[in-house]
């Protein structure tokens, strides 16, 4: 379905620029390249899996980046060759491995477990592949027991990954690592690729064909004051800086870079009209046809860039009032925003809310309606990208005749 203009988009609704999501995938492939000639942008599935966003990657010869099988059947639905998928997570089986093996996707091993399918799969089938292995990392914003990420494997593992798999010749052709921190400032990554170089130091190898930085990378648009971010080519310089202590040419074998919310989060706004308005003890409550689980399910606490638009989406300029705005669920905590300054409110009225291009369609669970319909912008048409969810499309896995 085609929308000719966005006064026809059935709301409420998400709306993802096509073409703000391309601009943004070549300016951070342009900035890495600069530094890595041979850099593969794998990008980040979980951060946002909607299929028109995951074959224009295709389209500009990116990577997929995985944590799950339906995540990998997801990239081959779309397109995307074996050899250009990576396949990260923890818990693969053997299934997921093999079929991942076959194709000769990258596979980055997070366990012992992992290793040892991988070896049963090559002592059935004869036919050695190359894995990468994923380095357990500390992580600064906790303390307790998550002073060490649970992914990848502790340096001891690393050794003995690499013993059992050279024992069916299997060769460890790279390493991976991902964290994501709160600041998502440079000495994280410089820490890091440290610790991809120390493992580099354990393993018995001469060299590698690929270090996978993973994603955490920031990006912070210009409409989200306080909010400040490295720009990629300060992440890209500081990587290259950093594994200099390890590789005489640290741009010789190909780096493997992980973006997601960084090349999504701002791509996608939520189009939501104004149901009512009330007077509370002095606050003023707007209630809007979506809910936090549509905008921010991650359960952050910033406002979001909020535009207002007549019920024709004619942008709305009077004077501004403070507002909370809430959602239709039945939970007390559905505020998305408060104390937003916005432009005095009608019922009728539409509210654009925009940077919710990152774990929201993917992590909003179906809880109380149907989920909204998605359509995607790109050379100044609108286009259906997801139907809204029907009352069937809700309840279709769940048995009505359980007692027959």
């Amino acid at each position: 379905m085609t929308y000719q203009h966005p006064q026809k988009l059935p709301l409420p609704c998400f709306v993802a620029d096509i073409g703000h999501f391309r601009s943004r995938f070549r300016r951070i492939r342009e900035a890495f390249a600069s530094h890595f000639p041979d850099v593969a942008v794998g990008y980040s599935y979980k951060t946002n899996y909607l299929p028109a966003l995951l074959e224009e990657v295709e389209r500009l010869d990116g990577w997929a980046e995985v944590v799950s099988y339906l995540e990998y059947r997801l990239a081959r639905r779309v397109g995307v060759p074996g050899e250009r998928i990576i396949f990260n997570g923890p818990n693969k089986t053997y299934d997921h491995l093999a079929d991942a093996l076959e194709a000769g996707s990258v596979v980055n091993l997070d366990s012992l477990e992992e290793v040892d399918h991988v070896r049963r799969w090559v002592r059935r089938e004869g036919a050695p592949r190359s894995v990468g292995l994923r380095v357990n990392l500390p992580n600064p914003d906790f303390s307790d027991h998550r002073a060490h990420s649970r992914f990848g494997l502790p340096l001891s593992d690393l050794v003995e990954a690499e013993r059992r798999l050279r024992d069916v010749d299997v060769e460890v052709a790279g390493l991976h690592a991902h964290l994501s921190s709160n600041a998502r400032d440079l000495s994280v990554f410089e820490e890091l690729t440290r610790a991809l170089g120390r493992a580099f130091d354990r393993l018995e190898r001469d060299d590698l064909d690929y270090l996978d930085v993973g994603g955490g990378m920031g990006y912070a648009p210009p409409e989200m004051e306080g909010l400040t971010f490295p720009d990629f080519t300060a992440y890209a310089e500081k990587i290259h800086e950093a594994l200099g202590a390890w590789f005489d040419e640290p741009g010789a074998r190909r780096l493997m870079i992980e973006p997601g919310i960084s090349t999504v989060g701002d791509t996608m706004s939520f189009y939501t009209p104004v149901r009512a308005i009330k007077e509370i003890e002095g606050r003023r409550v707007a209630f809007v046809d979506g809910s936090i689980q549509d905008v921010k399910p991650t359960g952050h606490t910033r406002n979001l860039p909020t535009e207002v638009f007549t019920s024709e989406l004619e942008p709305k300029s009077c004077s501004s009032r403070s507002y909370d705005i809430v959602g239709y669920t039945c939970m007390a905590d559905d505020y998305i925003a408060i104390d937003q300054s916005l432009p005095r409110l009608e019922v009728g009225d539409v509210l654009r809310i925009d940077n919710v291009g990152a774990y929201t369609i993917v992590f909003t669970p179906p809880f109380i309606r149907e989920a909204p319909p998605i359509v995607v912008l790109d050379d100044g048409e609108y286009r259906e990208a997801r139907r809204g969810e029907s009352f069937d499309d809700f309840f279709a896995p769940y048995r009505f005749d359980v007692h027959d």
